[in-house]
């Protein structure tokens, strides 16, 4: 058998192995995070649908809660306080304004603003273009402003046209770091997704669906039946 044969059998077997152990812990399940990113709708005229890659990609890449809302037309002033209204931790505007730059990063306020119009103006890959900017629109909302990847998403873009440049909108490793630092200081939690039996000892377990997950369940859940007792000793506690 050839060494690439071996290695794909043994990944095979570890696979296998996973699930049974998470089996016999009432399989996999997934365990809510903390903390959200709002993505503001300001009358930008986006296709949503055409949108969905981007919002994907960063869910395979980060697990954290997007909630997209419905805005009035985006203005600076209109951005404060935008996170008690929002209910988040941080938030993305996508308008369209002709008379406002292509894209506006406040980190210290835990927002930032991309402006389609200049896109709608140049007419070019008009899809493609927003898409991009609506990722890095993402990533400065949650603090990071830079990549040393070539090509990447946060590579340098001075124009409509310098959008073309980027390959996809996959994260850059120095991005990931970047942004799960930001993540920890805005107060968000990824999803994880767990055993049930860790879900059940976090007491954020659903109730249980088999008899497996009952079991976990009960015993998790369980009185002692022997409850903790203190002895007193007068000459000790003199």
């Amino acid at each position: 058998m050839s060494r690439i044969a071996i290695m794909a059998v043994a990944g095979v077997c570890a696979l296998a192995a996973f699930a049974n152990d998470a089996d016999r812990h009432g399989g996999t399940v997934r365990i809510a995070g903390k903390g959200r990113l709002a993505v503001v709708d300001c009358r930008s005229g986006l296709d949503w649908n055409d949108m969905k890659p981007v919002l994907e990609s960063f869910d395979r890449a980060f697990h954290v809660e997007v909630v997209r809302l419905q805005g009035d037309e985006f203005s600076v002033e209109s951005a404060a306080g935008a996170l008690s209204r929002t209910a988040s931790n941080a938030a993305l505007f996508v308008g369209s304004r002709a008379d406002y730059p292509m894209s506006l990063a406040a980190p210290e306020q835990k927002w930032a603003f991309v402006n389609v119009a200049p896109l709608k103006a140049d007419g070019r890959n008009l899809v493609r273009r927003s898409q991009m900017l609506l990722m890095r629109g993402i990533y400065r909302a949650l603090g990071s402003d830079t990549s040393n990847a070539a090509r990447s998403c946060l590579s340098p873009v001075h124009s409509p046209a310098d959008l073309d440049k980027i390959s996809d909108f996959d994260v850059a490793m120095d991005t990931y770091v970047a942004v799960c630092q930001s993540l920890e200081s805005l107060g968000i939690v990824p999803v994880e997704y767990g055993t049930y039996q860790d879900a059940c000892e976090m007491g954020i377990a659903a109730p249980p669906t088999n008899a497996v997950q009952r079991a976990i369940w009960e015993k998790v859940h369980a009185i002692p039946d022997k409850p903790i007792t203190i002895e007193f000793d007068p000459k000790k506690d003199r």
